[in-house]
């Protein structure tokens, strides 16, 4: 019996109907130094918030949320892994703290905010 998902393209589904979108850049970065291998900028992303909560601070709590992006790994040349960096077009960086894959060459990576 034939798979009824051959032949579907879901990296191009989610670039052409995934809500909020936004081309970011992409860099690989050596986990030891810190520097940046390679970068591909352009790559179609959309970032979620995966969810909201406080936290403890000096004298009360800290509203935090937990982020996220969504993006095709096709595009980028390398293979995404932890401590990669996602570049947003206003210069908010952030450092990929997982991947995971979602459908085909899709993958959500739950991300920190880099100081």
């Amino acid at each position: 019996m034939a798979d009824e998902l051959d032949g579907i393209d879901f990296g191009a589904d989610f670039e052409a109907l995934a809500q909020g979108t936004a081309p970011v850049a992409v860099a690989s970065v050596d986990a030891i130094s810190g520097v940046a291998a390679v970068t591909v900028t352009g790559v179609t992303a959309a970032k979620l918030i995966r969810k909201g909560s406080t936290g403890p601070a000096r004298s009360g709590e800290v509203h935090t949320t937990q982020n996220e992006f969504w993006l095709r790994t096709d595009r980028l040349g390398f293979v995404l892994k932890p401590v990669d960096r996602i570049t947003e077009g206003d210069g908010t960086v952030w450092v990929v703290a997982e991947v995971n894959e979602v459908a085909g060459r899709i993958v959500r990576c739950p991300v920190t905010r880099k100081r």
